[in-house]
């Protein structure tokens, strides 16, 4: 199925506070948030920990065992603590990193860390922000219900897409981030691909 935008009956709904989104001090004269990515992941990071420390202990046993002397144990040896590691530094990241957000008159910027991480400082030039909106992602279904995750998108005057933060479970989430910096950059909400448009009556 892959991320679609949210679609929505009318016009998007005004939420009250920023969900798991904390203002920070602005590292220059800017106006900044922060999302610690523990927040919005609470459900299953627990698991998750409990896999890893699970998994990186059988592969300790494992490799203290002398007997692991034949080919094929040794490239499992080597192979399933490489796996338990990288599972392992994702847990990690998941616990201490946070995504913040920077926003001034001319640059947008997002910063992922502090453990390194895929897009760990995006910078956007503001004038070339075009729109904003909602992604959502449907996996497999949990309990009879469809497990969601949200996205917030910016599109810009090009036409590329950029990601401005990802993770969300609860679509308020994402629509706190995605109002927020609507209403600092002044950009005024219009559909896109596979959104509902907005009734008139709902229009501004």
């Amino acid at each position: 199925m892959g991320w679609t935008p949210v679609k929505l009956p009318g016009a998007k709904p005004t939420v009250a506070g920023l969900g798991p989104y904390r203002e920070a001090a602005p590292s220059t004269d800017a106006a900044a948030l922060v999302r610690p990515w523990r927040y919005t992941t609470t459900g299953r990071l627990g698991f998750f920990t409990l896999f890893a420390i699970l998994w990186n202990g059988v592969c300790a046993i494992i490799l203290s065992k002398e007997s692991m002397h034949h080919d094929a144990s040794m490239v499992l040896a080597a192979l399933f603590p490489l796996l338990g590691i990288a599972f392992a530094y994702g847990v990690v990241a998941i616990w201490i990193n946070h995504t913040r957000i920077d926003l001034d008159a001319n640059t947008l910027s997002i910063r992922r860390g502090p453990l390194p991480w895929r897009g760990r400082l995006v910078t956007v030039t503001t004038s070339t922000l075009q729109q904003l909106y909602v992604e959502e992602y449907v996996s497999h279904e949990e309990n009879d219900d469809p497990v969601k995750a949200f996205r917030v998108m910016a599109r810009l005057t090009d036409g590329r897409e950029v990601l401005i933060d990802r993770g969300m479970r609860i679509y308020d989430h994402a629509r706190a981030l995605e109002q927020w910096l609507e209403e600092r950059l002044q950009i005024v909400d219009q559909p896109v691909a596979g959104e509902v448009p907005r009734s008139r009556s709902a229009a501004p």
